[in-house]
């Protein structure tokens, strides 16, 4: 038996109930069929800000927030659910997640790239892959609301097609589901502490 030092560490175990007077609820799609790849998501929460590593509670949502160390392949994965209404619209792939209310929120999503690539939502092919981000963007969730986020792509005018954020709300009626979008703003790298 390994000395505890070197043991591997835990994985990091989620709520799946929620205080609707503190908390929020979020489903984040972790694919995207238009270019048949997989989506990589990272939630800083309490943070309007992201690093390019883990602060200690960066949520890896692609992955239920277990980081595996190996590719990691959606379809062979269960969806993590915990209540949020369906949305009929929604794509096969999503993990979801509870979240502080009245904190902010950082959400930043990437094709087949990595925190520390150089940001840009300009969807290019490159090494035999489509690829676009890190891009990042910051709200402030509302107790007791339901959201959902997914990496959009739109073309441009000029002809160039570009990555983008989208985030709503998810309200149920009695009438049946009303998704309405949420207004959010840009999100940059948190400042690095200058060391003397």
């Amino acid at each position: 038996m390994l000395p505890e030092a070197m043991q591997p560490p835990k994985p990091r175990i989620f709520k799946t109930d929620h205080d609707p007077a503190t908390e929020a609820r979020i489903r984040v799609y972790v694919s995207h069929r238009l270019v048949h790849t997989y989506v990589s998501t990272f939630l800083f929460p309490e943070r309007s800000c992201y690093t390019q590593h883990n602060p200690g509670n960066m949520i890896q949502a692609h992955i239920e927030g277990v980081s595996t160390g190996a590719l990691f392949f959606p379809p062979f994965q269960k969806n993590r659910e915990i209540g949020i209404p369906k949305n009929p619209n929604m794509p096969p792939e999503y993990n979801e997640f509870v979240i502080t209310a009245n904190q902010p929120l950082t959400i930043v999503s990437m094709l087949n790239d990595s925190l520390n690539a150089i940001p840009g939502n300009r969807l290019t092919f490159r090494g035999g892959q489509w690829r676009c981000g890190p891009i990042a963007m910051t709200f402030i969730p509302q107790p007791g609301h339901d959201y959902e986020t997914s990496l959009q792509i739109s073309k441009g005018a000029s002809g160039n097609h570009y990555c983008f954020i989208q985030l709503q709300r998810l309200i149920q009626t009695p009438e049946g589901l009303k998704i309405e979008e949420v207004k959010y703003e840009e999100a940059r790298l948190c400042p690095v502490p200058i060391r003397r």
